[in-house]
């Protein structure tokens, strides 16, 4: 509920009622038309239209258009009917005449008739001449006022029926959904500004730290304007502390003089209809309760006029500003809307350190001033500003051709959208301190070339906010090839030079000013740096954890530990297709799609689990060497890191018969090859060996119980008894296993 939409409406009705009283009293006895007063929203007895805002079901207020076709001259002439009451005045207006031909003469006469006491009808009569031999096509609209009554006689009257009496009814047009200003919130909620009708308004509260669009705070000798009120209303609740807080007990007619009761008495803050009609005015209401006769709680809701947006839906269905459409930041308040919300383009408050004093770093109008930076600023405190310690200089020549020639002023508001477009850099970072220009008109060249203007731009680029752009980018960027057609794009798209033809020709190598180090110590902060690498180092990291870490004890979980038997020792029992030659060759690795794929995680673990299953070294041992051999590959030291393994490579060879048999040196070719594609290497050793352990036998077990003296012969030892006819005599060492004599 808004205080004056619903009161406004009645009032409008109970005056166009009083300004028809001879119209009233000349009422035909019924059933006959008019016998009958007019039906809500609508006036005009005997014959009722819908007022100014409404209108019947399906019926849109538009106005009437007549043509006439003349070879001669045409009178055409348009009667306006005003009906004034006792504390109207009325002004009757002629409306427009177009023609398509060329006017001769036009005599309009306005009458301006004021009433003194009672109603009277006057007639103005407006003649129009015109001389066409053409079609001359007369708009006319036929308004009737009587004080707040306002209606189009152009409009279908409402029905009548002898029986049932007026059949029609008039209702308030629809304005549709009312936009949403940016940076506000609107006070009736989102979902009653869904659908507006008229009479209804739409308002909204700018956010912390703005005011609304033309306000401006008013002279010290001046009034302040009073704020708006608005009643929220609580349905079907009532207050429950009515004896503290009670101020006035009044008996009203309604709810509207209860309100205005209200709006009389500076302490009500609310105020309650009762049961029995009555209107209790109240200071605060703590709390509330159900009713259980339908009385409301209405609360008093002050909205600054600062801050305030307001839009109401009119006649003819649109919604209109009746204060500035846009909420603004507030300069000098100390608060800074946050600047990156805005465009880089944008002129809006680029600082404010809570004064309005020049000279400072921030001007009066919230501006940064020439070579300051201002940092720091939010929501909640102030800008800080200094003198800026590093900038870059530079120039840039253009040619301009075009049917006028731009002013200095606006070249250089064009030289700093552009440039602040085309470097990414906020415009309170940048300052053009010259422009100059030099026109000359060609009456030889085209009307699109006909003026050629030569101009030299020179700014200055300042650094406030290291981590977003550094000195470096910005003289990086003034240097890059790129930049010209860049820089002339942004001029012909997003200045008012769009209807020039703008070519950037030369842009001077920038001159860096100051100490371009000092955001080492002023710009960056070491958490923040700490925070910026973590992003960079931590993959990095968590990629070393789960190479060097978690796949290697992964591998050994699953597969080491289980692992009962090794090749060293059983080369007797290794089948022939795996003794002489490798099993697949060295590009094997195309085949083995999921190794390879595996080796990017767990590439030590996969050497030590080759290294283990030949009988070379323990696998934990293998896995520390392994690590050796990546980091050394990862640290460019590739020749170094080939050595281990290589030296590995030949030891297996050996194993299989086609190395050069000598025990602990490394092959030259085994080294060439991990050098190149150690991948490769470590594919095809990993598909020989485990393909070989897959073939292998289990090992013989009766010579084991031999050595344990668990089995005897013709059953009559005993067990651990062994008799030198049942022990063996000599036992042949397997090939591939060295005997060792203490074993």
């Amino acid at each position: 509920l808004v205080s004056g939409g619903g009161a406004d409406a009645g009032a409008a009705q109970a005056v166009c009622d009083e300004a028809e009283p001879e119209a009233v009293a000349d009422a035909p006895p019924c059933p006959a038309k008019g016998c009958l007063p007019c039906p809500p929203h609508s006036a005009g007895r005997p014959y009722c239209r819908c007022l100014e805002g409404y209108a019947q079901p399906g019926q849109t207020t538009t106005a009437t258009t007549t043509a006439t076709t003349s070879t001669a001259t045409s009178t055409t002439t348009t009667t306006f009917t005003a009906i004034a009451s006792t504390t109207s005045t009325t002004r009757t207006t002629v409306t427009s005449t177009r023609t398509t031909a060329t006017t001769t003469s036009t005599t309009a006469t306005t009458t301006q008739t004021t009433a003194t006491s009672t109603a009277t009808v006057t007639t103005t009569t407006a003649t129009v001449s015109t001389t066409s031999t053409s079609v001359s096509s007369t708009t006319t609209t036929s308004w009737v006022y009587g004080g707040a009554c306002r209606f189009n006689l152009n409009t279908p009257p409402l029905e009548w029926d002898d029986t049932m009496g007026w059949t029609g009814q008039c209702e308030p047009e629809v304005c549709g959904p009312a936009p949403q200003p940016a940076h506000a919130t609107a006070v009736l909620g989102e979902e009653a500004l869904q659908e507006l009708v008229y009479p209804e308004p739409a308002l909204f509260l700018c956010d912390v730290g703005y005011h609304v669009e033309f306000w401006e705070p008013p002279f010290p000798d001046q009034p302040t304007p009073p704020d708006r009120h608005m009643y929220v209303r609580s349905s079907g609740t009532r207050c429950t502390n009515d004896e503290v807080d009670n101020i006035g007990v009044n008996s009203t007619a309604g709810e509207a003089e209860c309100e205005a009761l209200c709006d009389a008495n500076a302490t009500c803050a609310a105020f309650e209809l009762t049961c029995d009609g009555r209107c209790i005015l109240l200071a605060t209401c703590a709390e509330q309760a159900p009713s259980d006769c339908g009385t409301q709680l209405l609360t008093k809701r002050t909205l600054p006029t600062s801050t305030l947006v307001e839009m109401s839906c009119v006649a003819g269905g649109r919604v209109v500003n009746t204060t500035g459409s846009r909420c603004m930041p507030i300069c000098g308040d100390g608060q800074l809307v946050p600047v990156d919300h805005l465009p880089l383009t944008s002129r809006l408050e680029q600082c404010d350190d809570g004064n309005s004093v020049n000279g400072d770093g921030c001007s009066a109008d919230c501006q940064v001033e020439a070579g300051f930076v201002c940092t720091g600023g939010h929501a909640g405190g102030p800008d800080a500003c200094t003198v800026a310690e590093v900038h870059a200089e530079g120039s840039a020549w253009l040619v301009l051709s075009g049917a006028r020639a731009a002013a200095d002023e606006e070249l250089r508001l064009a030289a700093e959208i552009a440039l602040s477009r085309t470097l990414g850099c906020p415009l309170r970072d940048l300052e053009v301190w010259q422009v100059l220009s030099l026109a000359a008109d060609d009456p030889d060249a085209s009307r699109f070339h006909r003026v050629r203007q030569e101009v030299s731009v020179h700014f200055r680029v300042k650094i406030s906010d290291y981590n977003a752009l550094s000195i470096g980018e910005v003289e990086g960027a003034l240097l890059a090839q790129s930049f010209l057609p860049k820089l002339s794009v942004a001029f012909t798209d997003h200045t008012t030079l769009r209807d020039l033809y703008v070519e950037v020709v030369e842009v001077a190598p920038p001159e860096v000013v100051g100490d371009r180090w000092n955001f080492w110590t002023h710009g960056v902060s070491l958490s923040d740096t700490i925070w910026e690498l973590s992003f960079y180092v931590g993959p990095v990291l968590l990629y070393l954890a789960v190479l060097l870490f978690v796949a290697p004890v992964a591998r050994w979980f699953l597969i080491i530990r289980k692992r009962k038997n090794r090749l060293t020792g059983r080369l007797d029992d290794v089948s022939e297709e795996f003794i002489g030659q490798w099993a697949v060759n060295i590009c094997g690795w195309i085949d083995a799609k999921l190794t390879c794929c595996s080796l990017l995680c767990c590439l030590p673990a996969r050497l030590a689990d080759t290294w283990d299953s030949m009988g070379l070294m323990p696998y934990w041992t293998g896995v520390r060497k392994a690590w050796c051999c990546c980091l050394c590959y990862l640290s460019g030291f590739g020749f170094c890191g080939a050595c281990l393994p290589g030296s590995q490579r030949s030891e297996i060879r050996d194993f299989f018969g086609f190395g050069d048999k000598v025990k602990g040196n490394i092959e030259l070719s085994d080294y060439c090859c991990y050098l190149c594609c150690p991948i490769c290497c470590v594919i095809q050793e990993a598909q020989h060996v485990d393909r070989a352990m897959k073939v292998l036998p289990p090992p013989f077990q009766k010579e084991a119980d031999f050595a344990f003296g668990t089995l005897g012969r013709d059953g009559d030892q005993e067990a651990g008894e062994v008799t030198a006819e049942a022990a063996p005599k000599e036992v042949a060492a397997p090939r591939g296993m060295i005997m060792d004599n203490d074993a």
